[in-house]
């Protein structure tokens, strides 16, 4: 007989093999992404968008066309991205640092945007998981509500590193009018 060790082994591995193709890609760039953002570099609002804009569709879309309770799985994830937002700006202001360097903003390295990025993925992912093994769970109020809660509030945490990088730039921007964006 198998230890349960051994069980939950081969039903990760089962999880693991079962997972399309598309998704590792995904998980590949976000991962070079969130690696890339350890290094100073130039900041573009537009590419600081790109992120957040992946999970919002990736969630959204499963609550339009699948769920069976959409009205209050939409409800759930406006008020957690609310909290969400403000909980990333507090984390992104107390982390990420900004300069100005030849007319250029620039944000200083960090490993926030990358435990952000893994976080977002992991958390629909195991969501998605879950629903793939058990589809039932598409009506249940208590699962629609929980999806949107955990989407909701790491997509905030994306919107508040945003607001964070405009904060920066507009308080920059006053004291040099020289830089771009």
């Amino acid at each position: 007989m198998k230890g349960a060790i051994w069980v939950m082994l081969d039903f990760l591995l089962a999880i693991i093999k079962g997972t399309p193709i598309y998704v590792w890609v995904i998980f590949a760039f976000l991962v070079s992404r969130g690696l890339s953002l350890r290094k100073d570099g130039p900041v573009s609002v537009k590419k600081s968008m790109l992120m957040p804009m992946v999970f919002i569709v990736w969630g959204l879309w499963k609550v339009i066309t699948d769920f069976a309770f959409p009205l209050w799985a939409l409800v759930a994830y406006i008020i957690l991205t609310t909290i969400g937002t403000g909980f990333g700006y507090l984390l992104y202001s107390s982390t990420q640092k900004f300069d100005v360097r030849r007319s250029v903003f620039f944000r200083l390295g960090s490993t926030v945007p990358l435990v952000v990025i893994m976080l977002n993925f992991i958390v629909k992912y195991v969501l998605n998981v879950c629903m793939a093994i058990n589809p039932q769970l598409l009506g249940d109020l208590g699962f629609n509500i929980i999806y949107c809660s955990a989407s909701g509030l790491t997509v905030g945490l994306f919107i508040g590193g945003i607001c964070n990088i405009v904060s920066n730039w507009k308080q920059m921007r006053q004291k040099d009018e020289g830089f771009v964006l």
